[in-house]
């Protein structure tokens, strides 16, 4: 972990999640000290590994100081500027369950076939613009699709 002043951070991402049940927590070595996060944060730890190795970034839990009231309420407020200045902003929904992964595959699925419809938004008559769009899209939309797509909306966020 490094301490950086907004204004002179690199390059960073941020990470927007739902802390969990606060009773229910893992050890993570932080700096060589051990801390308990949530299992949400976690799992959400586990899942960022993966990612490229150097990428910074600032998760709430971590990069304030809980135990600290002081420092809560001087970087709560701060907290826009720090996802706004992000690179990227990675959501965590929790752990593959309840077939998230056709729910996200149909999520891809229609936001390709938007991707290709503004492309194409220049090339055609407008009256066609819609048609063309939609027939490029797979139809995604059956019913595990749906479902798996209410239970992935429908967890706390």
């Amino acid at each position: 972990m490094e301490t950086f002043a907004l204004r002179d951070a690199p390059s960073y991402e941020t990470l927007s999640y739902v802390w969990g049940g606060i009773d229910e927590t893992m050890p993570v070595t932080l700096n060589g000290s051990e801390i308990q996060v949530t299992t949400n944060l976690f799992a959400a730890l586990q899942r960022l590994c993966r990612r490229a190795y150097g990428t910074y970034f600032w998760i709430d839990a971590l990069s304030i100081n809980q135990s600290s009231k002081a420092e809560k309420n001087q970087q709560v407020p701060l907290m826009r500027n720090i996802y706004q200045q992000a690179k990227l902003v990675v959501m965590w929904l929790g752990r593959e369950e309840n077939d998230s992964s056709l729910a996200m595959a149909m999520i891809e699925e229609w936001a390709q076939g938007c991707r290709l419809g503004l492309e194409l938004y220049a090339k055609f008559d407008s009256k066609f613009q819609d048609k063309i769009a939609l027939g490029l899209i797979e139809d995604p939309f059956n019913e595990p699709s749906r479902t798996a797509a209410r239970l992935l909306f429908n967890r706390p966020y």
